[in-house]
């Protein structure tokens, strides 16, 4: 293999073993349930039902890997101009 097929090659790697930050989509609900679950378990987070996370998903912000699980999450809820709460952080 010659260097530059070694480089390309580690450069595909890194790119598909990249994290990427974005708002969460629905078909993220049920990753961000099972995190926000695991620390719920640990009486550290409240716990978050589908029910409750899916009409609230564009709140969400995701980190995900290459096949796009879900990696940790974080929300943001407004109540007014002046009062907003940060809820569901959570990191694998």
């Amino acid at each position: 293999m010659t260097p530059l097929q070694l480089v390309r090659e580690r450069a595909a790697q890194q790119a598909a073993s990249a994290v990427v930050l974005r708002r969460a989509r629905l078909t993220d609900v049920e990753g961000i349930v099972a995190l926000v679950a695991e620390w719920a378990a640990e009486g550290l987070l409240l716990a978050r039902t589908a029910a409750q996370v899916a009409p609230v998903v564009d709140d969400y912000v995701v980190a995900t890997d290459a096949r796009g699980g879900v990696l940790a999450c974080a929300a943001v809820r407004e109540y007014s101009p002046s009062l907003a709460e940060v809820v569901s952080v959570a990191v694998a």
